[in-house]
């Protein structure tokens, strides 16, 4: 599915005011994250609930280092120049995600709580 034009321009306009960071939370692959958010130049990109992510454009910028403020910060770059993805980094190494499927199991029972609870939210596998 593409996304409405009204939803990109709305999250434009976000990322064209001066004081506003934004980033968009997914689940879904971060191919398909990425193809459906680069063209807003400047937006901050996370996919797979996280485990990659694209910092916005005013943070890549300042050149912020957040491996020294966060427990949890990236330890690998996702993929190389001139990819389609370039710039994205990667919570783990890239075995990580093939080799550890136990954060997954408890996660997806984690949010399978939260849409429960919160009206009109959906898990989608």
């Amino acid at each position: 599915p593409s996304l409405d034009p009204q939803v990109l321009e709305s999250l434009q306009l976000l990322v064209n005011d001066r004081p506003n960071y934004v980033t968009v939370l997914s689940g879904r692959e971060k191919s398909v994250v990425d193809k459906w958010f680069r063209g807003v130049p400047g937006i901050g990109m996370c996919a797979e609930h996280g485990f990659y992510s694209l910092l916005p454009e005013k943070l890549q910028q300042k050149g912020h280092d957040f491996t020294s403020e966060t427990p949890h910060a990236p330890l690998a770059v996702a993929a190389g120049p001139g990819s389609a993805t370039c710039g994205w980094e990667c919570m783990g190494g890239e075995t990580a995600l093939a080799t550890d499927e136990d954060w997954k199991t408890i996660a997806k029972a984690l949010m399978q709580q939260y849409a429960k609870r919160v009206q009109g939210s959906i898990l989608e596998n």
